[in-house]
């Protein structure tokens, strides 16, 4: 029996290639899987590179805005306590000045009682105690003139009387001074009354200031306690921020080893149609690549 002719010219298992040869995929699908490869590849690296940068940098900026933050928020908080010893301060100024204007206002309350009496003495009480010694002096006048012709008469036995003017001519002179003082006196009424209704207003405006005063101590206390609320916000909200910075840091960090391992394994993946497409052109494992030759008889077609 003759031999058979495909037995002589049967290709060994070594010739034999793994996938099919160019012949029977066509060629430029085989040159599209690798340059879709290649490009993926080169596609997946350059993210990662841009992913990487981009993170960075977008942490790096975040990380600014944090230390600006932190840093307005501590200026913040300096400010609150410089608001809240110059509140206290004030508060004790108010406070002090709030018991003088209240010691000042029953001062002027005292003195204006104390003018009114005084009022009365001197315009209606002294002024009729003179008309009554006025009234009276025309009789004790006529009597002091009988006495003082009398005092005269008896310095023939030995008596010392000799005064510069008669003893009548001087309470005459008296009573015509106090004539005068009781009018004088009644005139001051009115500037004195004056005097005792400005005292009231003052005392009244007194009264309304030490109230307006209460009223500004309470509504510090009320700043005040506003003031450190604040400062304590801006205390956690600096903690809050110092706390974010950390925790961004490290998310950058994981990120940035995400998108490597990520931009890898894109890149191992593309290596499959690299792979296909060249030993589709022929390349049976060796560098250089270079497309082998197959006989028609040793291409296998495909199943």
């Amino acid at each position: 029996m003759a031999p058979d002719h495909h037995d002589a010219t049967a290709p060994r298992s070594s010739d034999v290639p793994e996938l099919p040869a160019a012949g029977v995929v066509p060629t430029w699908m085989a040159r599209a899987w690798v340059i879709a490869g290649t490009v993926g590849v080169v596609a997946s690296l350059l993210g990662a590179i841009v992913g990487v940068v981009f993170v960075r940098s977008l942490a790096a900026t975040s990380l600014e805005a944090l230390a600006l933050s932190e840093t307005v928020l501590g200026t913040v908080d300096d400010t609150a306590t410089l608001l809240d010893d110059t509140i206290t301060d004030v508060a004790a100024a108010l406070d002090t000045a709030g018991a003088t204007v209240g010691e000042t206002t029953a001062t002027l309350d005292e003195v204006s009682t104390t003018l009114d009496d005084l009022t009365v003495l001197v315009t209606e009480d002294v002024p009729t105690s003179l008309d009554a010694i006025g009234d009276a002096m025309p009789q004790v006048i006529s009597t002091a003139g009988v006495v003082d012709s009398t005092m005269r008469a008896l310095r023939f036995v030995g008596v010392d009387y000799d005064p510069d003017a008669p003893l009548d001519e001087s309470l005459q002179e008296v009573d015509d001074q106090l004539a005068e003082i009781a009018p004088s006196l009644r005139d001051q009424r009115e500037g004195m009354e004056s005097v005792g209704t400005r005292l009231e207003t003052l005392a009244q405006q007194g009264a309304t200031l030490s109230d307006d005063v209460a009223a500004i101590t309470d509504d510090l206390a009320a700043t005040q306690e506003l003031v450190d609320e604040f400062g304590t916000v801006a205390n956690e909200a600096a903690a809050v921020t110092a706390d974010f910075a950390d925790r961004l840091i490290w998310q950058a960090r994981v990120t940035q080893v995400v998108l490597v391992v990520f931009a890898l394994a894109l890149a191992v993946t593309q290596t499959v149609p690299i792979m296909l497409g060249m030993r589709m052109l022929g390349w049976n494992g060796r560098w250089p690549p270079g497309r082998r030759r197959v006989s028609s008889g040793d291409r296998t077609p495909v199943a």
